[in-house]
């Protein structure tokens, strides 16, 4: 099977605005969402010998193309888009020599490659070349709608309140998508297929709100720059004197 990795990227968050040039530590330096995750997708790219492109809004565009990352210009339309036909909208044709695509989300920059290769192996067994699916989470307990009512198990089922007997459930993450390459900016596709990728981690943090960014800030702090510098310094001190 054939791939091709997709990055949209815009500044215009409504919840967060200009998300994108937050700036957090990543085994690049100090730099923002938008940089490490077109230094990101173009590493993977390398890895899984496969190209990819980064969508971008025009303010960007140049910067990007200038440092040799391979980007195409948003339309202002896929810029203000809420679905997949108008997001994408600017791909066609780009996609029709490939069988899959594989969408990274900027706004997780945690996710570790080896997820993206489990993750794309199994997608290729199991989703039909019509249809595209998100990773999932495996998960136990209780679900709840935000009025309280329980949702899973259902209401008439017996719970039990151990985690170790539990039904378990996969919840959807967001930080990948795998579609059918050529249905990209074309038509929509059934994406009710989860790919389970074990429990839920910090390699899935996502950030939609101030508080996410907060959070992902430390932890990237402490991952890419506090950690490191801690295991730089660990030996003896008339070592670096």
């Amino acid at each position: 099977m054939k791939w091709v990795l997709v990055s949209m990227m815009r500044r215009n968050s409504e919840r967060l605005p200009e998300k994108l040039l937050s700036k957090i530590w990543t085994p690049i330096g100090f730099v923002s969402l938008m940089e490490w995750n077109a230094h990101r997708i173009r590493e993977w790219a390398k890895h899984l010998e496969c190209d990819y492109f980064l969508g971008v809004g025009p303010d960007d565009a140049d910067r990007l193309a200038s440092a040799g990352f391979a980007v195409f210009v948003r339309s202002q339309e896929s810029l203000d888009g809420e679905n997949g036909i108008d997001i994408y909208r600017d791909i066609p044709p780009k996609f029709d020599g490939y069988d899959w695509a594989l969408h990274v989300n900027a706004c997780c920059p945690f996710v570790e490659l080896d997820s993206v290769q489990k993750f794309m192996a199994a997608g290729e067994k199991a989703v039909p070349l019509d249809a595209g699916a998100f990773p999932g989470f495996v998960d136990c307990g209780v679900v709840r709608t935000g009025d309280g009512t329980r949702i899973f198990p259902p209401p008439d089922a017996t719970v039990w309140p151990n985690t170790k007997t539990d039904q378990k459930f996969i919840t959807t993450c967001r930080s990948l998508v795998m579609m059918p390459a050529k249905c990209v900016g074309r038509q929509l596709f059934p994406m009710d297929i989860l790919i389970p990728l074990g429990r839920r981690t910090a390699e899935h943090l996502d950030v939609d709100y101030p508080d996410d960014m907060d959070l992902v800030s430390a932890y990237a702090a402490y991952k890419w720059h506090i950690r490191d510098a801690h295991d730089r310094w660990s030996g003896r001190w008339s070592d670096y004197q």
